[in-house]
């Protein structure tokens, strides 16, 4: 078998284990935290104190990242990891809604948020090595994951107590912790900043975040837009259980709901890097934009649990087409001593999203309920849709 297969398999694990504990936790929270007696306002408070922290660390990491050798890709993760075993495991014995309980619950959440663009610069850095790998194949992996891992755990949470959402997790993100150091090796010696073995005496210097930004104005727009329609995304995700409720379901639906969404980012992903090579990178972002635009409207319309169904189907051409697309118009737009930096700021924005979408969410949840929250979200992703499609560069 080549080093091509078998850093493929190794690196698909890596995604598998990632998201299926991503699905654990942040696919199932709401139902942890109701059943604990959290109301949907503080929920929503809870993911985006989450998503706030996860927003000042990634970059902040992913500098000291740039500019320190030192600072591996394995050790970011391992870290990540191990809080979020830890905290999983106390929450598995920790009954009730008591400031322990939302402790442990964010530390999880920001241990599976904070990881993230570093679970896929590994990619990247594979690459830089000489090893070609499909991001797209392995991200389906992710996907496929995450879909079995919905499915079986909306069925299971039926007849078993939440505690096993935590559980789950700690044991998925062991998973996850393996599978990293299998793939990295025992010297753990890639850089999470400096992407070649050999250093190139013509690179440029990695910037400041601040001046980062300020050279890359366009970029910076496509991040608000960005911003914006995972403003809905989030909200989609997260309340998924009350949305489902509102037209009749439970958490068996919400479990099926979650799934389809999961398979159908499959073909998308797969088949990425052969998309890619036919149509511009700008053009398949800008389609992703117009999924995400539709499926948000379809969720507002929606009076059924199979219209929901429906309507997660769009998944297949919004959210599984941003993802590789994201993260190969990054390494392609930006100078390699920035690169983890602006990977990491994609999914800044994506979190940053978040935390507007728990926030407001769960609070119009509770004062206004599922139908004008839903259409709230709707408004927020076309504007969103907007300004990425006009920021968007060809590379």
């Amino acid at each position: 078998m080549s080093d091509n297969k078998k850093y493929t398999i190794k690196y698909a694990a890596v995604q598998g284990f990632y998201w299926a504990a991503f699905c654990s936790l942040l696919g199932f929270t709401v139902i942890f935290l109701l059943d604990r007696g959290y109301t949907n306002s503080e929920i929503g408070i809870i993911i985006a104190l989450s998503n706030v922290a996860a927003v000042f660390l990634q970059p902040m990491i992913a500098s000291l990242a740039d500019k320190y050798e030192r600072i591996t890709l394995k050790g970011i993760i391992w870290v990540g990891a191990a809080t979020i075993i830890l905290t999983s495991g106390g929450l598995t014995i920790i009954g009730g809604a008591s400031f322990l309980v939302s402790a442990f619950i964010t530390l999880s959440l920001v241990g599976v948020m904070v990881i993230q663009p570093f679970v896929n610069t590994m990619s990247v850095q594979l690459e830089e090595r000489g090893i070609f790998i499909n991001f797209g194949v392995c991200r389906a992996c992710g996907s496929f994951c995450y879909a079995t891992v919905s499915t079986v755990m909306g069925v299971l949470l039926k007849y078993n107590p939440t505690a096993l959402i935590p559980f789950s997790a700690a044991i998925l993100t062991l998973g996850l912790f393996g599978s990293v150091g299998i793939l990295a090796g025992r010297k753990g010696e890639w850089k999470a900043g400096k992407l070649n073995k050999k250093k190139d005496t013509q690179e440029k210097k990695a910037q400041g975040l601040a001046s980062f930004l300020v050279s890359h104005k366009k970029f910076f727009v496509f991040l608000i837009g960005v911003t914006f329609i995972f403003y809905y995304h989030v909200l989609s995700c997260n309340f998924l259980f009350q949305i489902i409720e509102n037209v009749g379901g439970d958490s068996a639906n919400m479990g099926v709901a979650s799934s389809i969404s999961a398979v159908v980012e499959l073909p998308a992903m797969i088949f990425f890097i052969k998309l890619v090579q036919k149509v511009n990178c700008k053009t398949l972002l800008r389609i992703s934009g117009i999924f995400f635009a539709v499926k948000s409207i379809l969720f507002f319309l929606a009076g059924s649990v199979g219209m929901i169904y429906v309507a997660q189907l769009f998944q297949a051409g919004g959210y599984a087409l941003f993802i590789p697309a994201s993260v190969y118009y990054v390494s392609k737009l930006l100078d390699r001593a920035d690169m983890v930096k602006g990977q990491s700021l994609v999914t800044t924005a994506i979190t940053l999203g978040g935390v507007f979408a728990s926030v407001v969410g769960g609070k119009m949840l509770d004062d206004y309920g599922a139908g004008m929250t839903l259409f709230v979200g709707a408004v927020v992703a076309v504007i969103g849709v907007v300004s990425m499609s006009v920021s968007v560069e060809e590379v």
